[in-house]
């Protein structure tokens, strides 16, 4: 006992000191080198290591490991590859083992070497509230190396180290924050306060390098023209070049990308992307943002490491926001000019788009897009033309003096001096200054009488889907310009959304109306047939019962003796019968369940199952089939009904034992866990292909339901089962693998 207390006195005192340098590290890093260097100081343990679990990834990184005391590199293993590591993480569960050579096939996964095997290890979570945030483990060559009082201690110690990695990424994640909301307010500041974007850039430059600590950063901008992507004068990290800019060529680079997709680059490795070029020779990872105004790209923020895989989705997501600031500071410095101009039109396409949204009416739309469309873009006459098949048919107009006679006109698209079909062509507004100057038929009267000059056309696109045009008239030649165009088209995007809305509404409308019938017959049929199967039931078992009667005073030779052939006709007649019995007493009991004819007690599953087995002992003999039950001694009862739970069970058994044509075991077994019990029924046969899984619980479903099938039946027992346990508040499910056979859980309430 005194050798013991000062054992346990060591302990303590090892876990105090461990605690206050653990805690006096927030550095990640360094808290796992404390660990590590305490577990070799205190317990001589030579051979260990420390996981953390990135759950992105699914991915165990081992920065630590130690082998007889030597450093090996760091690396990662996915956690379903992780071996007894990726087990702990998966189960949250400590692992012991005192011999491997002894227990490696009662395992539940196979170790993963690194160096020479060892013979007794120790595989701890480390847990924080609930959650894992990576693995412990300490080995050793010898067999039973660790006694309980390291158990006692690796498990505490596992549990300061949980803490203190909780702590190091809060408290890195806190500082990151920080620094990331500093950058932002400072890009923020600088973009209030000037309009010149070299300053706001050199000053965002500078605070992620100061903050953040990033190796290499540029800004990159298109260059059309000549075909590439140059970099802004500030620059982070790089050496400046020659010429004073980089210039990558816009096809050939990763920013080139990501400007000509508008997707941001994420690239772990810049050596596995053929699209890297180099202006750092070092470089392993780079990030690459696109700089947006609205959906237009018009530079890209570009990151760069020594490190590989030194991005994640994090710097993606803050590097995307300050990208966006940045655009906002670029834009302003671009458009400062047309800023009061642009508020006006986005306030006014704004109230538009408000307008055109509050009705799915077609008609109403078409009125309020013509109504709005004058507020956002003069004319004197304009018409709404949809796509139909192969032409464009006005639909709706305003300001022609022969309104009437305009709608219901179509324009064929395979003329190509039609301005209409070229609009839907190339999908872009069309500007015409003088539309009398057009021949060819087109402007012909009625349309003509309007006095039309100048015309502009604007594709109505639902996404990149053209569903018609607009079409504006002015009186005054040479009357609209590209700034209207712009300006159309914007308002044209939300006009094509509320045409289609309204359209999806008519088409729901009438959908709805065709459903809510076929719902209606699917109810008549499905009370048909439920009174159907009623009736059925009900007339087969009285004339079955007389059958069953009759055959067997046949049998007991109240009726007169009877010869050995007769008797075996009688015993068929009879086993059908039964059968038959028992099937229309199975489509009894499934029309009763929704009724709730249900008696809970608690019961004894053990003793049900026993019932059952003796019922199916000579079944399942004459199948070759083993019927084999484990339960706990300790099994707490079930609440539920009896005859209904049987029924249930039976018809899992019975199942289990039709379709092992081959033999086998059906292994029942059971155990409890909180509030529930559970029952699972393992066979060995023929199992359920993947395409039945989802079906087999449905009522009347059978994977095999032709007329020359190998089993029978009628798809009703698992449904029974199925509605059984879910009328007592459980679950039921299955797995199985075609093959190798079926096991189906029962999860029912404890009493």
């Amino acid at each position: 006992l005194y050798q013991e207390a000062q054992r346990r006195l060591e302990e303590l005192t090892a876990l105090h000191e461990i605690d206050l340098q653990v805690s006096s590290a927030l550095e990640l890093e360094a808290v796992l080198e404390t660990v590590a260097e305490q577990l070799v100081r205190i317990m001589g343990i030579s051979t260990l290591y420390i996981g953390l679990y990135d759950p992105l990834r699914d991915e165990i990184h081992l920065p630590v490991v130690l082998d007889q005391g030597q450093r090996l590199p760091p690396l990662r293993v996915g956690v379903s590859a992780g071996g007894l590591a990726g087990w702990v993480i998966r189960s949250g569960e400590p692992l012991w083992v005192d011999d491997m050579e002894k227990e490696r096939d009662q395992l539940e996964v196979q170790a993963v070497q690194l160096g020479e095997p060892t013979r007794s290890l120790a595989v701890l979570p480390l847990v924080v509230k609930g959650r894992v945030v990576g693995v412990l483990s300490a080995q050793s060559y010898e067999p039973y190396a660790f006694d309980s009082g390291d158990r006692q201690l690796l498990t505490e110690l596992a549990t300061q180290t949980a803490i203190a990695i909780e702590n190091a990424r809060l408290y890195q994640e806190t500082v990151r924050r920080l620094a990331e909301a500093r950058i932002l307010q400072e890009i923020s500041l600088a973009a209030a306060s000037t309009l010149d974007f070299d300053q706001v850039l050199e000053r965002a430059i500078d605070a992620i390098g100061r903050l953040l600590g990033v190796e290499y950063l540029n800004f990159m901008f298109p260059n059309e023209k000549e075909g590439c992507m140059v970099t802004h004068r500030a620059l982070l990290g790089f050496s400046p070049s020659p010429e004073g800019t980089y210039r990558f060529p816009i096809n050939a680079c990763i920013t080139g990308r990501v400007y000509r997709t508008g997707q941001p680059a994420l690239v772990p490795d810049v050596t596995l992307d053929p699209d890297y070029a180099a202006a750092a020779e070092d470089v392993r990872s780079e990030l690459a943002v696109p700089v947006k105004i609205g959906e237009e790209v018009v530079a890209v923020l570009n990151l760069e490491s020594r490190r590989p895989a030194a991005f994640d989705e994090d710097d993606l997501a803050f590097y995307t926001a300050v990208a966006g600031q940045l655009g906002v500071a670029l834009e302003n410095a671009r458009l400062y000019q047309q800023e009061q101009r642009r508020r006006q039109e986005a306030e006014t396409l704004y109230r538009a788009a408000q307008a055109l949204t509050t009705t799915l009416d077609l008609q109403e739309v078409l009125d309020r897009i013509l109504t709005e469309l004058q507020e956002v873009v003069p004319y004197d006459s304009a018409s709404v033309q949809l796509l139909q098949g192969d032409k464009l048919e006005i639909i709706g107009g305003r300001g022609f003096p022969n309104l009437e006679e305009l709608l219901g006109l179509s324009f064929h698209l395979e003329r190509e001096d039609n301005p209409n079909s070229q609009v839907m062509r190339t999908r872009a507004p069309l500007i015409l200054d003088d539309a009398s100057a057009i021949h060819n038929g087109f402007r012909q009267e009625p349309h003509a009488a309007a006095g039309i000059r100048a015309w502009m056309g604007v594709p109505l696109l639902f996404g990149d889907r053209p569903i018609g045009m607009l079409a504006l008239d002015k009186r005054e030649p040479g009357f609209y310009t590209p700034e209207h165009a712009r300006v159309a088209m914007a308002f044209a995007t939300q006009a094509a959304i509320a045409i289609e809305n309204a359209r999806l509404y008519q088409q729901l409308e009438e959908k709805s109306a065709e459903l809510s019938q076929a719902l209606r017959e699917l109810q008549e049929l499905d009370q048909l047939r439920n009174q159907v199967v009623q009736n059925v039931s009900h007339e087969l078992r009285t004339p079955l019962t007389l059958i069953q009667g009759y055959t067997q005073l046949l049998l007991s030779g109240d009726l007169g003796p009877i010869v050995d052939t007769q008797r075996s006709a009688l015993e068929v007649i009879y086993d059908r019968s039964v059968t038959l019995s028992r099937l229309i007493y199975n489509l009894t009991a499934l029309q009763a369940i929704p009724q709730g004819t249900f008696t809970t007690v608690p019961l004894q599953l053990p003793e049900l199952i026993s019932f059952v087995f003796m019922e199916y002992r000579l079944a399942a003999e004459a199948a070759g089939v083993r019927l084999e039950a484990t339960f706990p001694k300790d099994m707490p009862p079930a609440l539920g009904d009896r005859e209904y739970l049987k029924l249930a069970f039976t018809h899992l058994i019975e199942n289990a034992i039709k379709f092992s044509p081959n033999g086998g075991a059906v292994e029942v077994h059971g155990w409890a866990e909180d509030r529930w019990v559970y029952v699972t029924v393992r066979d060995q046969g023929i199992g359920i292909a993947p395409e039945h899984m989802d079906r087999i619980f449905e009522r009347f479903y059978q994977a095999d339901g032709s007329t020359t099938r190998r089993f029978g039946g009628m798809g009703v027992g698992l449904a029974l089962v199925w509605e059984i346990v879910e009328a007592h508040g459980g679950k039921v499910w299955v797995e199985s693998e075609v093959g190798k056979g079926s096991t189906f859980t029962v999860k029912l309430p404890r009493a």
